[in-house]
């Protein structure tokens, strides 16, 4: 869309306004499962990315399945029409309750602890679901990541230590259960693909010791710089290997969220006010923030939470200056970003936030029901 078609949607709906482009899901999502040669795989977007109901419209079109990271958001999703059988959970300190509801919908679970397979196992009795196939999160705090990442392994505790996973089988023969599969997360965010080999070599390892295994679950983390065919290859002949191994065709899972939808959104938002700064700068204020889209406020409007910004209706002026932009909020820290080249914009000018189709707070980021902040698909 030209930036008059934003500037025209914006007064159509008002601001701050996300903006979503629907044939970019799909390409995303056509992309990710051209990069992966392995035939069997089972691409699951990771729902709490975004949670407007289109795009789960795409993903229900593109024959993807979603995973999920609490009952509320399987109950969500199974309102947006997918069955159990396209669902997959993983999260941690999982209620009883929760774990009983899970194995009553049926629905695919990666332990995160041995308490999790205990009180699934229980449930499991209840309602006589033993032989579903589940499987267990691995820890995976002692391996690599690079700096600049979000929600890293490091200093983390989820996950089953290798060394507890025979006691975790132990546990799961007592109660009936079948553990076919085996899942890991290494962080969010990754560009460099030497930190998902390494990754891959360790879980393909300890999957090795999984008798009755069928899948491989490698996360996501996938960074929206990163060379996604040269994970994918290494991934599928990991598991290609895997199934030489065992001689029966495995599975190779993935959870794409960011990846799918991040830059299929841009954040439309309305300048509010335009103040000179003593060194010459000028600081923009915009009606949006941490409320609405938390990612520069979390990890830094120039690191991690970087995001570009962009005068849509005056893409084409070659005078620019030095701005800060921020929220129109007392938050003194709610900005946007430093010292972006900016034309000479003025109130009620409209500026775009790009790559803003994932983790905001106005989404739905991390559970579902979305507030009222205004979403549209073009």
């Amino acid at each position: 869309m030209k930036s008059m078609g934003y500037q025209s949607v914006a007064k159509q709906y008002g601001t701050p306004l996300f903006v979503y482009h629907g044939d970019k899901v799909r390409d995303n999502y056509r992309a990710i499962r051209g990069a992966f040669p392995y035939p069997d795989i089972r691409i699951l977007y990771a729902a709490m990315a975004n949670y407007q109901p289109f795009i789960f419209e795409i993903i229900d079109e593109m024959v993807g399945d979603v995973h999920v990271s609490s009952v509320k958001a399987l109950e969500y999703v199974m309102e947006r029409g997918f069955k159990p059988e396209r669902l997959s959970f993983t999260s941690t300190g999982t209620e009883d309750v929760d774990l009983e509801r899970l194995c009553k919908e049926g629905v695919q679970v990666n332990f995160e602890s041995l308490e999790d397979i205990e009180d699934y196992g229980k449930a499991a009795k209840k309602f006589g679901k033993g032989g579903l196939v589940n499987g267990i999160r691995v820890y995976t705090g002692d391996l690599d990541v690079p700096n600049g990442v979000t929600n890293s392994n490091k200093n983390s505790n989820i996950g089953v230590y290798p060394e507890d996973i025979q006691e975790a089988k132990s546990i799961a023969k007592a109660f009936g259960l079948r553990l076919g599969g085996v899942h890991g997360y290494l962080a969010s965010n990754i560009s460099d693909p030497k930190y998902f080999k390494t990754f891959a070599d360790y879980l393909t390892e300890i999957a090795l010791g999984f008798e009755d295994l069928e899948y491989v679950n490698f996360g996501s983390g996938f960074g929206l710089k990163l060379d996604l065919e040269e994970v994918g290859k290494y991934y599928s002949k990991k598991v290609g290997d895997l199934s030489e191994n065992f001689g029966r065709n495995l599975r190779l899972e993935i959870e794409p969220g960011r990846r799918l939808v991040g830059n299929a959104g841009i954040l439309l938002t309305r300048v509010t006010k335009v103040k000179p700064l003593r060194d010459g700068r000028k600081c923009v204020s915009v009606n949006v923030g941490f409320g609405e889209f938390a990612r520069p406020y979390i990890y830094g409007p120039e690191e991690r939470g970087h995001h570009d910004i962009v005068a849509v209706c005056l893409e084409s002026a070659k005078s620019k200056s030095s701005c800060d932009v921020r929220a129109a909020t007392v938050l003194q820290s709610d900005v946007l970003g430093w010292q972006r080249m900016l034309p000479q914009v003025k109130r009620g000018d409209i500026l775009g936030i790009m790559d803003a189709g994932a983790y905001a707070m106005a989404s739905g980021f991390p559970d579902p029901p979305p507030p009222n902040t205004k979403h549209v698909l073009i």
